[in-house]
């Protein structure tokens, strides 16, 4: 059941974003005005791109590696993805919590967001993500106690399954809308 849900979920996914792009090449909506340019120092800058190639590095790593078990032969993982899986686990634990750090100011929801699509399915997107990092993360932190028996471990085990599948699906998408509205100024 997993594995067509996670099939369906990625290729729903990606067609919302095939949906939105033929939908935003034939309307015919203004033009946004450009953002300011960003007045930010070169080592903060440093530090935001290096955050983002961790996140964006250990999400694709992980969500292939992830997937590549759950679509491929339906089971857990084993040997050298579980390894490679398990090493790049920690890096997105933290890259997800900068970017919650960085993008919470600006992903704050506002009256103007109603009015343009991007803006609003980019902010929602970004929160669920976050939001489903939470059991995804704490489901395998719990899963190594030995207070919850073997179906507690099991419990966790498909909960961080099913949480990996709704972080995959609203980080594509925010991503997607991320690039797709107008690049947002940042303030030093």
């Amino acid at each position: 059941m997993f594995q067509i849900a996670a099939v369906l979920g990625i290729v729903g996914s990606l067609i919302i974003i095939a949906m939105h792009l033929v939908m935003r090449s034939t309307a015919k909506d203004e033009q946004a005005e450009p953002a300011p340019p960003c007045a930010m120092g070169k080592f903060r800058k440093l530090i935001y791109i290096l955050i983002y190639l961790a996140a964006g590095g250990s999400f694709a790593i992980l969500a292939l590696s992830g997937f590549i078990a759950a679509i491929g032969w339906g089971g857990p993982m084993h040997g050298y993805l579980l390894m490679l899986h398990c090493t790049v686990a920690p890096v997105f634990c933290l890259a997800l919590v900068a970017l919650g750090c960085i993008w919470a100011e600006r992903c704050r929801f506002t009256v103007g967001d109603w009015q343009r699509c991007e803006s609003l399915c980019g902010k929602l997107c970004f929160w669920l993500t976050l939001l489903f990092g939470i059991p995804l993360i704490f489901s395998v932190v719990i899963s190594m106690l030995p207070i919850f028996g073997t179906r507690g471990q099991e419990f966790f085990y498909h909960l961080h399954r099913w949480s990996a599948l709704a972080i995959v699906i609203t980080g594509v998408l925010m991503i997607y809308f991320s690039f797709a509205s107008r690049p947002c100024s940042c303030k030093t």
